[in-house]
């Protein structure tokens, strides 16, 4: 009986192979991929990248004979799928879009197996569309002769059909006729105190990504110093029109992308020489598609500029000893400072806006080669930090040198034209001394001291006799040896003052176009603070706000032909009056005594609420801008998803461009 069994067992697997064989097999997939024509492709990146404007080729590729026509499981037209993005997302609306299959054809020679799709630009492109995909869904085209294919046992095979396969296009812009890469700007990062007392940071801004293999240290000659690899920051988006060019006044880029391209080089003085550091950027290839471009740097060192590429940066004597807290800027050699006249000490005398004058050195000045008022000043340009970041901060500025030097004058308001922003800054420095002084080796300097941070201790004084010339001083404290005058936000008691109203950011409208003027913001003048003098015309308190004055028109020593309105007196007197000065030290005391009588603030939120608890409103058309949202709960979280935040506008505001009300709506899955 066993074996009965295992007979029939034996003949039923026979049975089943043999059904096996006969049976047709499962439907097989083969393979097709598009790819770009290589002469087509402009970008030697990850991808492809096209221009715009240009017909495009794409190679269809299968490993079936397959062929085209009409009928079901030929190859058509019909059988793509075209979807083109933007910031926005996807659409395969092809009415929408501007990219459109217009030709599909066979490859010469024609085997069955090579075509060409041509893709062409259709309607404008007016929805910013800049990547496409196109893809041929699977099972969309069949073998050509299905019949023809049969397995071993001789019988027919079911017809095949392809996998999915897509391409994904990016569309730049088309390579300007001036192909070359170009170096836009070399700047030194962060505050541009001089001279340096270690390593540094250094933006480069190029017009083009450098070729594949990168931009290394190699491209990079920094003289009197060491420099690491450049390490690759977000690029820049140029503001392309639609058809890829930009307007005029714009700063150009060399590349398809449309980008400026930007690199942070760390770089190490060589502190053993003291010289000064240049750097500057060798010849580089660009991406090299279609054909190799470089940049090529000026042959000769009256071909560089200063800031686009080259960067300047001095090296400070006290390199290696510990510095005390505090940052010191040294005024240059041999700077005269006239008697009972000024010094201008400006980070960018250019950008400032500040006159500046014939022989501007040692000598004194000549009657000759002057106006009046430019006698009694000189200008200089020495790296300074951002003086309203500084004060707005809490800061404290000591003048130290070896005669009575003090600080009169402070522009601290940016220029939000400008980039940086703080070009437009300057601090004016009165001679006290009685006769013309020479700077020498490092005599006179500003250290200037942040919220953190404690300038040195004044010491204790004998009461003085009043002069002819001078008032009686009781006995005291004075500042310490050394340092000439000190001024601040912080007074001496460490409270903190505003320098709201004691001047002003503005915006000049340099390196604009002329219709963002308007469009943007419009022009605002820059405006100076002063300090006050006393009836013997010494300066008071320069920690005190009281002490400070918003200056006010018109502007005196200022270069009429640069673009803006700059209010202040750099290198002039401004005379104020004992009995304005108490006039306006009791206007300001009332109204800060009103304030605080009105102020009803003090109370908190209850516990658990959610309230607004602060907001940053940069003002004249600039970021940041942005509101701050509390949880009075110190336990519970909250789900703030589907909240919303509603603004009301005054409807007489011209400057608010988003209607009278706009409501902002928290994103889902935002806990607070």
């Amino acid at each position: 009986m066993a074996l009965n069994k295992i007979a029939f067992s034996l003949a039923s697997l026979v049975v089943m192979l043999a059904f096996s064989s006969v049976a047709p097999s499962a439907t097989a997939q083969f393979d097709i991929t598009l790819s770009l024509d290589p002469s087509q492709d402009v970008s030697s990146e990850e991808g492809y990248q096209v221009e715009y404007g240009t017909p495009t080729t794409i190679r269809l590729t299968s490993t079936e004979v397959i062929q085209l026509g009409a009928s079901v499981g030929d190859l058509n037209l019909t059988d793509f799928m075209v979807i083109g993005y933007n910031a926005y997302g996807g659409t395969s609306d092809l009415t929408s879009i501007f990219q459109i299959i217009a030709t599909l054809s066979d490859a010469t020679p024609a085997d069955g197996k090579h075509f060409i799709i041509t893709i062409t630009q259709g309607t404008p492109n007016t929805i910013g569309i800049t990547r496409v995909l196109l893809v041929l869904p699977k099972e969309k085209v069949e073998l050509a002769d299905p019949r023809a294919e049969l397995d071993d046992a001789g019988a027919r095979k079911a017809a095949g059909k392809n996998k999915e396969a897509s391409i994904e296009l990016h569309y730049v812009a088309a390579e300007p006729t001036a192909g070359d890469p170009t170096v836009l700007s070399i700047s030194k990062v962060g505050a541009s105190l001089l001279p340096v007392t270690e390593a540094f940071d250094v933006l480069i801004t190029l017009s083009e990504m450098p070729r594949k293999d990168g931009f290394k240290k190699d491209h990079i000659d920094a003289s009197n110093a060491t420099v690491a690899d450049p390490v690759a920051i977000e690029p820049i988006l140029v503001d392309l029109n639609e058809d890829g060019t930009i307007d005029t006044g714009e700063t150009a880029w060399s590349g398809r992308d449309g980008m400026h391209h930007r690199y942070v080089v760390k770089v190490t003085p060589k502190f053993e020489n003291k010289n000064d550091i240049v750097v500057k950027v060798k010849s580089f290839m660009d991406q090299e598609n279609p054909s190799g471009n470089a940049y090529t740097p000026p042959t000769t060192a009256a071909g560089y500029t200063e800031g686009t590429d080259q960067l300047t940066v001095k090296v400070g004597k006290e390199v290696l000893e510990d510095k005390a807290s505090g940052l010191e800027v040294e005024i240059g050699n041999e700077t005269r400072i006239p008697k009972d006249g000024y010094l201008v000490i400006a980070t960018n005398i250019g950008g400032s806006g500040v006159k500046d004058n014939p022989e501007n050195d040692k000598d004194e000045p000549k009657a000759t080669a002057r106006t009046p008022a430019q006698l009694l000043y000189n200008a200089v340009q020495i790296g300074l930090p951002n003086l309203e970041t500084f004060l707005a901060n809490g800061g404290v500025i000591d003048v130290v040198g070896p005669e009575k030097v003090v600080i009169s004058e402070i522009m601290w308001g940016t220029d939000a034209s400008l980039d940086p922003n703080n070009n437009s800054q300057w601090i004016e420095l009165k001679n006290k001394s009685g006769k013309s002084l020479l700077t020498g080796d490092g005599n006179y300097k500003l250290v200037f001291y942040g919220p953190n941070e404690t300038p040195p201790a004044k010491v204790a004084v004998a009461a003085v006799a009043e002069t002819a010339t001078t008032k009686a001083q009781p006995a005291g404290m004075a500042l310490p040896a050394g340092v000439m005058d000190r001024v601040g936000t912080i007074d001496e008691r460490g409270a903190y003052w505003s320098i709201v109203g004691k001047g002003q950011s503005g915006r000049s409208g340099t390196g604009e176009k002329q219709a963002d003027l308007v469009a943007v913001a419009p022009t605002q003048a820059i405006i100076s603070m002063y300090r006050v003098a006393d009836s013997l015309g010494d300066p008071m308190d320069g920690q005190m706000a009281s002490s400070w004055m918003q200056s006010t028109p018109p502007g005196v020593n200022f270069d009429l032909t640069k673009a803006g309105v700059r209010v202040g007196s750099p290198g002039a007197a401004r005379l104020v009056t004992a009995a304005e000065t108490a006039a306006e030290a009791a206007a300001q005391a009332t109204a800060e005594a009103a304030a605080r009588a009105a102020d009803t603030s003090v109370s908190m939120p209850e516990v658990g609420q959610i309230y607004i608890s602060e907001i940053m409103v940069a003002g004249g058309g600039r970021l940041p801008q942005w509101i701050e949202i509390s949880n009075g709960s110190r336990t519970e979280q909250v789900n703030l998803s589907g909240w919303t935040i509603t603004i009301d506008n005054a409807a007489a505001d011209a400057n608010v461009s988003v209607g009278a009300s706009i409501k902002l709506t928290i994103p889902e899955g935002t806990k607070i």
